[in-house]
């Protein structure tokens, strides 16, 4: 397989979950380990710089980590996996694997650490957090602390996925995009505000699921400075037609939040929209802040942590 073929995303996941399944099934048998590494070696070198792969780069390294360990290397088992946290910082499978071996070499300090990013990871999935509790208790003595360095930690990695990972500064375009009364809403008109535009459709699976977050984040911030705007992209150049369709569909899902027609894709091609559902949150001075790609189950946790990081800036004296 040539080095560029690797540029493609989906076609390296694929390849990485067949890699996964076969290093697994060698680990189990504790067969050809040399060999499994020699592997994913071959792939991760194939793989391109990009940082969008860091992810799947992360898992290489876990599994080339699984390896090491199941060979007795703890110790550079320890140093795959803090390559692995490093391109993937709130991955759960590799601070946790990275804790087992720190626990096997007796750093009970930095098993205790890479446990608590673990259980506090944004979007990860809960445990009963035994280990992590029963190794705090032998260290210390007692749980107190450990709350507050797992709320800290939470903190952190809301941070590192919500705001640091979603982070865009450009200016916003100029835009004039009319709602379903006939009135005019545009850039100049929300001057001063926080504004975020959701672009959707009724057609968009995904962007039916988000909508009701979209309404929530209206009804929890529209008095407070923010202004939600739904950018429909319905694709329907009759306007009679199309705000027949929508008003019907906004008083079935009881939206208040202000809805607007992009009937020419205008709005879109100047945001640069590649999919739906988006979200782009512009700041008080007109700079787009924050662009959310697709839908996920903590959109609300990301879109209000992004709202709340811009409300906390000061506001700038007006020129």
């Amino acid at each position: 397989m040539a080095k560029a073929d690797l540029n493609d995303q989906e076609l390296f996941e694929f390849v990485v979950q067949v890699i996964f399944r076969v290093t697994e099934e060698l680990v189990q048998r504790n067969e050809q380990l040399d060999g499994a590494r020699a592997l994913l070696k071959q792939f991760s070198d194939r793989l391109s710089p990009d940082p969008a792969f860091d992810q799947l780069r992360s898992i290489l390294a876990v599994l080339d980590a699984s390896v090491l360990s199941t060979q007795g290397k703890s110790a550079d088992a320890v140093a795959a996996l803090k390559i692995a946290v490093e391109k993937a910082p709130d991955s759960q499978m590799a601070l946790i694997a990275l804790a087992e071996e720190h626990r096997k070499l007796g750093q009970t300090d930095e098993a205790i650490d890479a446990l608590i990013r673990a259980e506090s990871a944004f979007e990860g999935k809960p445990s009963d957090g035994k280990l992590l509790r029963d190794l705090f208790q032998k260290r210390h003595g007692s749980l107190n602390g450990l709350d507050a360095r797992l709320s800290a930690s939470k903190a952190a990695s809301i941070k590192r996925v919500a705001i640091d990972a979603r982070r865009v500064e450009k200016p916003s375009p100029a835009w004039k995009l009319t709602d379903l009364g006939g009135a005019e809403i545009s850039a100049a008109s929300l001057k001063g505000q926080i504004v975020l535009l959701d672009f959707w459709a009724t057609w968009c699976p995904p962007c039916r699921v988000e909508l009701p977050e979209i309404q929530a984040l209206h009804e929890a911030y529209g008095g407070k400075g923010v202004r939600v705007v739904a950018v429909n992209c319905e694709g329907i150049p009759d306007r009679v037609a199309w705000e027949k369709l929508v008003r019907t569909f906004v008083l079935e899902k009881k939206m208040t939040m202000t809805v607007v027609n992009d009937l020419d894709y205008a709005a879109n091609q100047a945001f640069g929209i590649e999919a739906f559902p988006t979200v782009v949150i512009i700041d008080r001075a007109g700079t787009i802040r924050f662009v959310n790609q697709g839908y996920s189950s903590a959109v609300a946790t990301i879109l209000r942590a992004q709202i709340d990081s811009l409300l906390a800036e000061p506001i700038a004296p007006a020129k």
